[in-house]
């Protein structure tokens, strides 16, 4: 990470062996903050691996036939998306007062910890949902 930005790359293919077996296989990658303290309407109030951001796009990463190689790399503005959940978490409570009583949540947690952001990637068979494999990484800090 550098300065708010935090840079993803990696590289992904799939496997021969087996691979006769699966029709479609997609990466997904998401930028995740390990712990997040806030009390839900549930009572909980920790809750790990909270997905701030899947990257490239929220369906994924097609990945092609077995021995073709996906690159991968994406930057996120840790600070911007900040923003971005603030102001999402903001529009939710005055949509939510329009149609009922006032609504405030009484934890709101928009502000991302630098320091608890993970990258979470994994490969999923899309007809049978079978996650093949996934990798958990801490970045550089």
């Amino acid at each position: 990470m550098k300065g708010h930005t935090i840079t993803v790359s990696g590289k992904a293919d799939l496997v021969k062996k087996g691979a006769e077996k699966i029709r479609k296989a997609t990466l997904h990658v998401a930028l995740v903050e390990d712990m997040v303290r806030y009390t839900g309407s549930n009572g909980i109030r920790f809750h790990n691996f909270v997905v701030r951001k899947l990257l490239r796009s929220p369906t994924g990463t097609v990945l092609q036939k077995p021995g073709t190689r996906t690159v991968f790399r994406e930057s996120v503005n840790v600070a911007a998306l900040g923003d971005s959940l603030e102001a999402y978490l903001a529009r939710f409570e005055k949509d939510q007062s329009k149609e009922h009583a006032e609504f405030k949540f009484q934890d709101k947690v928009g502000r991302i910890d630098p320091q608890q952001l993970v990258v979470v990637a994994f490969v999923q068979d899309d007809q049978t949902k079978e996650i093949l494999q996934a990798v958990v990484v801490t970045p550089a800090r």
